[in-house]
């Protein structure tokens, strides 16, 4: 709030803005609407005090779920996790506080319910890893979702964000589960997801993003807005097909083994 009391305050025409405690959001609108600023938020999305959502430019974050789950139970049946005699769940780290990381919560579970039949919904595990989704959250609330099902025998694990998976697969190595026996999504290919690939397992894939592209369009829409008085959408999606990084391909989206931005 005061980082954007400063920014009005400096006479600025526009304000993009990610804005990840979304109860804020009303707020900010009307601050910038009371001095007639343009307002685009990115990443998170925000409302107004009337419940309408402000331009956003991003990611169909549902579809983001959706492929992790394609991705993760296709891996799986190549791994053999549903022969005979295996005991199957799926762990599915949350952050449901958080829009625009809760709707991939429910794209994972429709595209389970898509692609892998067999597995029915008394055998998710859902924690939630509030207040932060950051890697010792979830850490935490996972590792009490894995000491309540001793009998399992595969995990399939799926994170809202790189912290959730990762941090998940951390607890399952400190308690010596056959990392070959779990298969964890997480999402956006940031450094966490690098370093991950770079070890000698293929239990991790993830989701990827662009942040550099959704970035570079905002700026576009927000300076056409404000030169040429082009409208904005409520909603512009960056990302068309959801790509998914594993073992066997992630060299093509790290370049040198490197972060691409």
């Amino acid at each position: 709030m005061q980082a954007v009391d400063t920014a009005l305050g400096q006479g600025v025409n526009a304000v993009m803005i990610v804005v990840t405690n979304q109860g804020l959001g009303p707020a900010i609108v009307e601050k910038c609407r009371a001095v007639n600023v343009a307002l685009m938020t990115i990443d998170d999305t925000i409302k107004d005090d009337k419940g309408e959502q402000i331009f956003h430019v991003g990611i169909n974050t549902r579809d983001l779920g959706y492929y992790g789950a394609k991705a993760l139970v296709e891996l799986a049946r190549q791994k053999g996790f549903f022969k005979e005699g295996n005991v199957v769940k799926l762990m599915l780290v949350d952050l449901s506080i958080l829009s625009v990381t809760h709707e991939r919560t429910p794209g994972y579970i429709e595209g389970f319910k898509e692609f892998m039949p067999e597995v029915n919904e008394a055998d998710y595990v859902n924690v939630d890893s509030t207040p932060d989704g950051m890697i010792e959250s979830a850490m935490r609330v996972v590792s009490a979702g894995l000491s309540a099902h001793p009998e399992v025998t595969h995990w399939l694990i799926t994170g809202i964000n790189g912290d959730g998976a990762i941090g998940a697969m951390r607890v399952f190595e400190e308690r010596n589960f056959l990392v070959e026996n779990l298969i964890a999504c997480g999402l956006g290919g940031y450094e966490l997801s690098l370093n991950e690939f770079k070890k000698d397992h293929s239990s991790y894939i993830c989701t990827i993003l662009f942040p550099n592209k959704e970035g570079k369009k905002a700026v576009e829409l927000l300076y056409d807005n404000l030169i040429k008085g082009t409208s904005l959408s409520t909603f512009t999606q960056v990302l068309g097909k959801v790509e998914v990084a594993t073992h066997d391909n992630w060299q093509q989206f790290f370049p040198d083994g490197k972060l691409p931005w």
